[in-house]
């Protein structure tokens, strides 16, 4: 944000009185804030929110919703007749995994992490 002022008053300064050394830093100022901008430095986590569900070989996930934000990784996998029921998650830049298998169970385990 800093970056993007600092760019508006150069540019200000450079309609009202052209120089070498105000186009430089306008030059300066524009690429950092495009670097800042790529590579989400200041702003929300860079990384991305995964949810994965899966259920196969007899296994089942029954209203166990999963929500995820800010980078959170969740999984959820139940199979060979495991099963993950009742079991809501609810994660913010945290990793879960939930994991039902060989006619084991998970049921009303809600789990809240940040």
């Amino acid at each position: 944000m800093l970056v993007s002022l600092a760019v508006g008053v150069v540019t200000n300064l450079i309609t009202d009185q052209w120089s070498w050394p105000l186009t430089a830093a306008l030059g300066a100022l524009t690429i950092a804030a495009v670097l800042i901008a790529v590579t989400g430095v200041g702003g929300s986590p860079g990384s991305r929110t995964r949810i994965r569900q899966r259920a196969g070989r007899g296994g089942s996930i029954l209203r166990s919703p999963a929500h995820g934000r800010d980078g959170a990784d969740i999984v959820q996998i139940a199979v060979q007749n495991g099963h993950i029921t009742d079991s809501p998650v609810s994660a913010s830049n945290a990793d879960v995994d939930q994991r039902a298998s060989r006619h084991g169970q998970i049921e009303g385990s809600r789990l809240d992490a940040e």
